[in-house]
């Protein structure tokens, strides 16, 4: 990972509330247990996000893999756990954590984080200056993640960094009976 994308992705998780669940917390062994990691080699992270009900939400890194991306966790209350790499993952999260009045940057971390788009990371403002010199290369100005309904569906729309910090990429993301996720590079 670059430095400055290091830099960037540990200021967006301070950003985002984040904060490491403790290592004598029951929820970490049962994350890094599904996750087949040892206790001792995770960095799990709850996210802080506003309009989640029913779950919490986390960031999973296995300290093993240099330069890895993370993995999405939801618990539920029941204490069951959906993670981003399970099948029906993204459609899941979004039935039993999400509900009408969830706000748009909430929404476009939970697409990246349960979908096949993992490794993204979204734009919630515009400080990242690698961010600001990619859009200024495809000629793009700046969007907040957005929320708007069309034909009774949904649709989440941002912008997000890929992982090392070398691409931007507009994502779009329908919620309604069925669930799509788009990522368009520029």
């Amino acid at each position: 990972m670059k430095f400055s994308t290091l830099w960037a992705a540990i200021a967006l998780a301070a950003a985002m509330g984040s904060s490491v669940v403790g290592e004598s917390n029951d929820g970490i062994n049962a994350i890094a247990k599904r996750l087949n990691w040892p206790v001792n080699k995770s960095s799990i992270r709850q996210l802080k996000l506003d309009g989640v009900e029913g779950c919490e939400i986390y960031e999973a890194y296995d300290k093993r893999v240099l330069d890895g991306a993370s993995v999405g966790v939801a618990r539920l209350k029941d204490g069951s756990l959906i993670t981003g790499s399970e099948a029906n993952a993204f459609s899941n999260v979004f039935t039993k954590c999400v509900s009408p009045t969830t706000p748009a940057g909430t929404l476009a971390t939970l697409v990246v984080s349960f979908s096949r788009y993992a490794g993204l990371r979204v734009l919630h403002d515009n400080s990242l200056g690698v961010a600001r010199a990619l859009l200024r290369k495809a000629g793009r100005d700046f969007a907040a993640p957005e929320t708007f309904i069309n034909q009774g569906e949904r649709v989440v729309r941002f912008l997000a960094l890929s992982s090392d910090g070398s691409a931007l990429y507009r994502v779009e993301a329908h919620i309604g009976t069925q669930l799509s996720v788009q990522a368009e590079r520029f």
